[in-house]
């Protein structure tokens, strides 16, 4: 209440709609936006924000830092990041591309078994090594 100053995201677009329980999603108390699903004629698509104070790489390109060449069929490491920006960068490349993530045996944000089952699940391109 009386912030009228705007508030921007960056939004990645996923092929489908994510389900409630997504663990690696950034959506709880504080949170300023949830992903937004649009159906129609038989299509899917999830619009998934992205925030950029969470995140150095959605920031660089929320504040044109850098020009990221990460498109639709790229292969792409990704070295000790979130699930959350695996994810991301998952609907950037789309079904023919790869994202490869490294990441620490100590890394704070562990999913346990059936959460990592059911995030490959919802990315098959994401492949992630310890």
């Amino acid at each position: 209440p009386g912030n009228d100053a705007a508030i921007e995201t960056v939004c990645t677009l996923h092929e489908g709609s994510i389900a409630d329980d997504d663990t690696w999603e950034s959506v709880g108390p504080g949170t300023a936006y949830a992903p937004i699903t649009i159906a129609t004629e038989g299509s899917r698509v999830t619009l998934r924000p992205w925030d950029p104070t969470a995140c150095k790489i959605a920031d660089s390109i929320y504040n044109h830092f850098c020009c990221l060449p990460i498109w639709s069929g790229s292969w792409i490491l990704v070295v000790d990041c979130s699930w959350q920006t695996l994810s991301h960068i998952a609907d950037i490349v789309g079904p023919t591309g790869r994202v490869i993530g490294v990441m620490s045996t100590r890394h704070p944000q562990q999913l346990v078994p059936a959460q990592r089952r059911h995030f490959f699940k919802c990315y098959p391109a994401v492949y992630v090594t310890t």
